[in-house]
């Protein structure tokens, strides 16, 4: 079980904050007391929100921050929850505005989402440890594509909107081609 949040909100009445901190919930083989450590990975000025979504062995996370627009921006944690830094963007969006992060390998490669110039949203990889980012693209007929996990060759698995519904992908290692994957009734 994996849970990261941190949440910072103003109110404009009155100052209120909640912060819930990241944590990864491991259940051990035998029954035995544990101990865990919460890390806050705090919220940058200039944004009001964290989410992190995925974590890998390093402590890197990966995940969004939101501005007082609703804009959303991907993460990326140094090691062991580290100083958040962005995972950069497809520049659909301004100042890289619009890109979701959704998993991370071992490698600290991010696979999420982005808003492209074509105004549509293409799946993405950046390089290890946030390394620049690739734009994976979308199969002919297809009007987007999402990201949502990445293995530790690289594999993005996601999935593509058709006219005719969404269907699976997945990627060759390091972001290769996108293949969709195939329906059987």
């Amino acid at each position: 079980l994996l849970m990261l949040i941190n949440f910072s909100s103003r109110c404009s009445a009155r100052t209120c904050a909640a912060t819930v901190f990241a944590f990864a919930l491991f259940v051990p083989a035998a029954a035995q007391a544990q101990t865990y450590t919460f890390t806050n990975l705090g919220v940058p000025p200039g944004y009001t929100s964290s989410l992190g979504y995925a974590v890998n062995t390093s402590g890197q996370v990966a995940g969004d921050l939101g501005n007082a627009n609703g804009q959303a921006f991907a993460f990326l944690s140094g090691p062991n929850g580290g100083a958040l830094r962005s995972a950069g963007g497809l520049g659909g969006g301004q100042n890289n505005a619009l890109t979701y992060a959704n998993s991370i390998n071992a490698g600290g490669q991010v696979t999420g989402y982005s808003l492209a110039p074509s105004g549509s949203y293409h799946a993405y990889l950046t390089g290890p440890n946030g390394g620049p980012i690739q734009d994976l693209g979308v199969p002919a007929g297809v009007s987007n594509s999402y990201g949502m996990g990445v293995n530790d060759s690289g594999q993005v698995t996601g999935l593509v909107n058709r006219s005719t519904g969404s269907r699976a992908f997945l990627s060759g290692p390091n972001g290769g081609p996108l293949h969709e994957m195939a329906t059987h009734s």
